[in-house]
């Protein structure tokens, strides 16, 4: 799992390992430390090192 903290605009991955061969499946969680986010619809964009993109 990624996992990350948000503060303001400021992004902190503390852990980001993806296993091999992971096909259609991450998973992600993200900690909003401040409330500038409060209301607001929020998504995660990954790209590969290939230039694949998920959403």
């Amino acid at each position: 799992m990624i996992t990350g903290q948000i503060v303001r605009q400021h992004l902190k991955l503390n852990d980001t390992h993806v296993v091999a061969d992971t096909i259609d499946y991450l998973e992600a969680k993200f900690i909003f430390r401040t409330d500038d986010w409060d209301g607001l619809g929020k998504w995660v964009h990954f790209a590969g090192s290939d230039g694949t993109m998920m959403e």
